[in-house]
């Protein structure tokens, strides 16, 4: 029978509905209230917006601003960077790397004072056997390599997240905690800390939710690879 020949069932349904949100806003209403943690800060993550949104990239940095989006998360994809062999992986002025198609996002971001978390994502089909981006190199010097150039590359940011969600197979094959740790997560903080140093300015440590490894990055773990 048409949803529509029974009112008397929805009328029913939309009330029990309608006495379940108004015993939950009573709940929250004499709920004791919670300061926000100090350490905290909320942010906005969406790459392909930033990127090619509506309008001009000014006009979306303005609308962040208007937002009052104080920190981004913003990937940079190893395989869409380095689409080629760089002959000095480390030098970000090797003729392999492309950067041009994100360093205008970054600039805007820095210039408009918004903090970045960078994220390192991706593996060039010439660093993982002729496979997907989703699969790990099998060298840790080349992620390291890419890692020193971005650092160099872009010296201001503070903030590094070592791939995306690397529990999942979608983004990382095998999906091994300590191939992780050998080939991705210890080569590029190792070079991201030199580079920091470098620059003097102190490395600020990010994971992502999806990093429950408990794994402190500032010392060299010892896995098999």
């Amino acid at each position: 029978m048409p949803w529509f020949s029974r009112p008397g069932r929805l009328l029913g349904a939309g009330l029990a509905v309608a006495v379940t949100v108004a015993a939950l806003l009573a709940t929250l209403a004499t709920a004791p209230s919670a300061d926000a943690a100090p350490g905290v800060k909320y942010g906005l993550t969406d790459d392909a917006w930033i990127m090619a949104g509506p309008g001009a990239l000014d006009e979306r940095l303005a609308k962040l601003d208007e937002l009052g989006v104080r920190i981004v998360r913003f990937s940079l994809h190893w395989n869409e960077i380095a689409k080629s062999t760089p002959a000095a992986p480390s030098n970000p002025e090797d003729p392999a790397y492309d950067w041009s198609q994100v360093t205008p996002v970054l600039d805007g971001l820095h210039s408009h004072n918004i903090d970045v978390v960078l994220q390192l994502v991706g593996t060039p089909s010439w660093a993982n056997g002729g496979k997907g981006a989703n699969w790990i190199p099998r060298s840790a010097a080349t992620f390291a390599g890419f890692a020193s150039a971005a650092a160099q590359e872009y010296p201001w940011v503070r903030k590094w997240l070592i791939w995306n969600e690397p529990n999942q197979a979608r983004w990382l094959r095998p999906t091994s905690a300590s191939l992780y740790v050998v080939r991705l997560l210890n080569p590029a903080y190792a070079v991201l800390h030199r580079e920091s140093e470098r620059h003097h300015r102190p490395l600020r440590q990010s994971k992502s939710r999806s990093q429950s490894l408990n794994l402190n990055p500032s010392r060299k773990l010892d896995h098999g690879s």
